[in-house]
């Protein structure tokens, strides 16, 4: 019965490593996102640079109602990310059609914002991936993006 017992108890211990492995839950970015536009929804995604590039819409992105807001800011928070090179994006849906409008020159008409606040000096254009990218190799809890 010993020799049972320590041949089960070996066989779990060698298992240990393995299910550890198959245990990856990712990591989790939270933060604010202080706006000016009091009516309308946010929509923020976290994108790898494959989604940011062919604007192709991100697994991680929500849809942040607004309502009747008393204070122009509310938190987010996104789980199960896995480690990575990411931006986050987002914006304020003014007109309610779920998606970033722009003029006919490609820029924004809607109230946007990025993670890493840059925005590029003259002529205005979109950032690229690599100016607003980090890496996520732990958890993020003090992200703030500004809409405007």
């Amino acid at each position: 019965m010993k020799k049972l017992f320590l041949s089960l108890f070996v066989l779990s211990m060698s298992l240990m490593p393995s299910l550890a492995r198959m245990e990856t839950p990712g990591f989790s970015i939270s933060g604010k996102i202080i706006f000016h536009h009091k009516a309308a929804n946010l929509l923020i995604e976290v994108v790898n640079e494959a989604e940011f590039n062919k604007k192709k819409d991100s697994v991680y992105q929500q849809k942040i109602e607004i309502g009747t807001a008393e204070k122009k800011e509310v938190s987010f928070r996104f789980d199960g990310i896995p480690k990575g090179i990411y931006a986050i994006q987002c914006f304020q849906d003014v007109n309610g059609n779920s998606k970033l409008d722009r003029d006919m020159i490609g820029r924004p008409t809607e109230p946007w914002g990025m993670y890493r606040h840059f925005r590029p000096p003259f002529p205005p254009r979109e950032p690229k991936f690599e100016e607003i990218a980090f890496e996520l190799n732990k958890d993020i809890t003090d992200i703030q993006l500004e809409v405007k």
